[in-house]
């Protein structure tokens, strides 16, 4: 009821709590510091609610070791509050936050945040790690599990570092399991990532942001999203296979000159469900990967002006309404290497906007190439296939359009 177990005012202090250390209500504290180049070693467990917090410091080069763990819970309620820079963390226990919590917040630059046990955030309001400060880097190695519209990891500053190798599971609607607002952002996901009922993976609004997916990603329900964009040049590398279903979107930027390499390949399937969309212009996708689209789905959209998608990997479509690439703008180029399958009913290729440029391998069955637009040119270097009552191999509405069938048909 707003005590406070252990504070101190001074530099270079050093307080160890090898016992279980509760902490409840407003005003509570359970270990508060006021100095620089403080050290707290937290061997028991930590548990804070009622608005309390557990460990408390105001001053710069702070180090806490958490060995015991935390459970936080309720509004207002911190687990660790660190006010200064070049502040180190390390969680080796496991964290549980919830109603609204916030288990470890560091205000200030450079800050460093281990988090070697697994995290566990449940609701809205509740976070595990939150900091706001340049610079700040947060190794998650333990698991990452949020849902109830909580948030994993919110940073505010630029320059942030994310290495989350313990994987994520994030589910429901406003749950968030990293999310950075600053520019020049890294996330590096190097495990496995499950997002569903409306709930994101990794959202980053900033410039120059680099979002690394070597883990497997699977993003299923409507309003889903694996890795979320707001800003220029940004850059996604999906190492891992993409898997995309009930209306999800696996990748989705809103800015301009974004590049996605996807060398995992994708499977995108059901109405609305998107792998890669970005809506900008300059955009370059690299599907290097195998994709599979099917019952609706899209594989690329992209909606803007001078995009380029090039396709290297093997793309099947099957199914009305699923499309492999789609490009709403004008000055598009899609370079297909890898062969091209259409069945169902479906597209392969599908741009709608003047100057488009097709460059196709090989193209079988359905409409491999759809135009809609002026000056479109269509490049058929390879065998094209056509099959069956209302089979197209390459059709366009517009004027002064050019196809080149290098290959044959």
């Amino acid at each position: 009821n707003g005590g406070t177990g252990t504070q101190i005012n001074g530099d270079e202090a050093t307080v160890n709590n090898n016992g279980n250390t509760t902490v409840d209500g407003q005003g509570s504290t359970g270990t508060e510091i006021a100095g620089n180049n403080v050290v707290v070693n937290q061997d028991g467990t930590l548990d804070v609610s009622g608005g309390g917090h557990g460990i408390d410091i105001t001053g710069d080069s702070a180090t806490v070791d958490n060995k015991g763990g935390m459970t936080v819970t309720d509004p207002d309620s911190i687990g660790i509050l660190i006010d200064g820079d070049k502040a180190i963390v390390n969680n080796d226990g496991d964290n549980a936050i919830s109603n609204g919590g916030t288990g470890t917040q560091v205000n200030g630059d450079e800050a460093t945040v281990n988090n070697n046990g697994n995290t566990t955030v449940d609701g809205q309001g509740s976070t595990g790690t939150e900091i706001a400060g340049n610079n700040a880097v947060v190794n998650q190695d333990g698991t990452l599990d949020v849902s109830g519209g909580g948030h994993g990891i919110d940073i505010t500053g630029d320059s942030a570092t994310v290495d989350n190798k313990g994987g994520m599971t994030v589910t429901d609607p406003d749950s968030i399991g990293i999310l950075i607002d600053g520019d020049k952002a890294i996330v590096n996901n190097d495990g496995d990532n499950a997002i569903s009922n409306g709930g994101t993976g990794t959202q980053v609004n900033g410039d120059e942001a680099t979002v690394n997916n070597n883990g497997k990603t699977t993003v299923d329900g409507q309003g889903s999203t694996g890795t979320e964009i707001a800003g220029n040049n940004a850059v996604v590398n999906q190492d891992g296979t993409l898997d995309v279903s009930g209306g999800g979107h696996g990748i989705d930027i809103t800015g301009d000159s974004a590049t996605v390499d996807n060398k995992g390949g994708m499977t995108v399937t059901d109405p609305d469900s998107i792998g890669i969309l970005i809506d900008g212009d300059k955009a370059i996708v690299n599907n290097d990967g195998d994709n599979a689209i099917s019952n609706g789905g899209t594989g690329t959209q992209i909606n803007g002006d001078d995009a380029t998608a090039n396709n290297n990997g093997k793309t099947i479509v099957d199914g009305k309404d699923s499309t492999g690439t789609e490009i709403a703008g004008n000055n598009a180029v899609v370079n297909q290497d890898g062969t091209l399958d259409v069945s169902g009913g479906g597209h392969g290729i599908d741009i709608t906007g003047d100057s488009a440029t097709v460059d196709n391998a090989i193209s079988n069955g359905g409409t491999g190439t759809q135009v809609n637009g002026d000056e479109a040119t269509v490049n058929n270097n390879g065998k094209t296939t056509v099959d069956g009552q209302g089979s197209t191999g390459t059709e366009i509405a517009g004027n002064n359009a050019v196809v080149n069938q290098d290959g044959t048909l």
